[in-house]
């Protein structure tokens, strides 16, 4: 029959279990734990030690290595096994002085060993320590699972916001669709009524009907360039862009937009000469994207200039090809050279400005050439005209970096 002794009321500072077949032993450190404040479960043998064990749940047990029946070793053996007591920590109590001994108890799952003779205050410090030890590793383990929680939580929260985000991003491209239909059509019906307008009536037209039937043109063709650099810009913001790059011969791109604004030059009074002084022009990249870029160039280039001339020049540079656009125009402030490619921004604000325009153009351009890995570098004096100078790579970068170049462009 086992020793039967606890101290009489449990103390807030932890349970101690002492497992030893001597009365001596037991009463010493019944007396020594007692003192500093532990509840102290007795058992003196290991069946009733294991059995305490999982009903008491100690913060530390105290365990003696030479034991009849089963001895301190199996007993570990058996704690560690059973999921109600294996995080208890076991201190082995040993007259051994055998090392083996004590390494096999440390093999077993045993954190520390007292030996005896027993010394109350070495006694005291070490059931301290591995208390204080256990305690930190429950409070630490409630933290992970807490922790644990709540990243659970916020993927959760991260899933549902991405789902939002992506039901967002497909209704703002269904959005822009729908609005580049019903917007555009309407835009392309005035236009080419005004043509046609102005085709038919040839022969009667008076200067008041001439310049009418070109306000209603010139107003469409503003409303739609206006129109399209808001669209593009939006799906650059939404990322409903399409990127397709190809290999082709940039006179291609080119040759048509400087058509386009060959007769806006003449109507403004300016000249605009296009040089090509390469023969080898290729490269690779979104041929419409490019376009679309460097066309917002010439448009600054020939909107801002009121006398003088608009030069574009292609070339080739080792395995780079540049763009070069060079105008007598007003010029552009050094200070402002910086907001130059903010989106809404121009050097002449408010509605007494002397230049139309929604500030778009440059913005988009600058946002299309980041995603080619295209330089771009401007050089101005007020007053006195403006250098463009586009340099791009020959090859294109791949979709995931263009994707990448898009959102940091942004």
């Amino acid at each position: 029959m086992g020793i039967e002794r606890t101290s009489p009321e449990p103390s807030r500072d932890g349970v101690v279990l002492v497992v030893d077949d001597t009365p001596v032993n037991i009463n010493v450190l019944f007396e020594t734990l007692e003192r500093r404040g532990y509840k102290v479960l007795v058992a003196s043998n290991g069946e009733t030690a294991l059995e305490r064990a999982r009903l008491g749940s100690p913060d530390v047990i105290l365990l003696d290595v030479m034991m009849p029946g089963i001895d301190g070793f199996e007993t570990c053996r058996r704690l560690k096994a059973d999921d109600r007591t294996r995080d208890i920590p076991v201190v082995f109590m040993t007259a051994l002085a055998e090392t083996v001994d004590k390494l096999k108890g440390f093999e077993l799952g045993a954190v520390d060993y007292i030996t005896k003779p027993f010394y109350s205050e070495e006694v005291g410090a070490r059931v301290d320590t591995h208390i204080t030890l256990r305690r930190l590793r429950q409070e630490l383990e409630r933290h992970n699972v807490e922790l644990e929680e709540i990243v659970e939580e916020r993927t959760r929260e991260l899933k549902r916001a991405k789902e939002r985000a992506e039901r967002a991003d497909r209704l703002k491209t269904e959005f822009l669709m729908q609005m580049s239909h019903e917007v555009r059509t309407p835009i392309n019906t005035m236009i080419s009524f005004a043509g046609l307008l102005d085709m038919q009536t040839e022969d009667m037209q008076t200067e008041e009907l001439r310049e009418s039937i070109g306000a209603i043109e010139n107003g469409g063709k503003r409303l739609a360039r206006t129109f399209d650099l808001i669209m593009a810009m939006a799906q650059l913001q939404s990322s409903s862009h399409e990127y397709r790059p190809e290999r082709f011969d940039l006179r291609t791109v080119l040759g048509p937009v400087v058509d386009r604004y060959r007769k806006e030059a003449e109507r403004r009074g300016i000249e605009l000469e296009y040089r090509v002084e390469s023969d080898d022009l290729s490269m690779e990249g979104d041929a419409d994207m490019i376009a679309t870029a460097l066309e917002n160039v010439v448009d600054n280039a020939v909107r801002f200039t009121r006398e003088g001339k608009v030069e574009i020049t292609l070339r080739r540079e080792g395995d780079r090809v540049r763009f070069e656009s060079r105008d007598t125009g007003v010029g552009i402030s050094e200070n402002f050279i910086p907001s130059l490619y903010e989106p809404f921004t121009q050097e002449e604000q408010g509605f007494s400005r002397p230049f139309e325009g929604t500030g778009l153009g440059l913005p988009l351009a600058k946002r299309y050439l980041d995603i080619h890995n295209a330089d771009i570098d401007v050089e101005s004096v007020k007053g006195d005209g403006t250098v463009f100078s586009i340099l791009f790579a020959e090859n294109a970068p791949d979709e995931n970096q263009a994707r990448q170049n898009a959102v940091e462009s942004v």
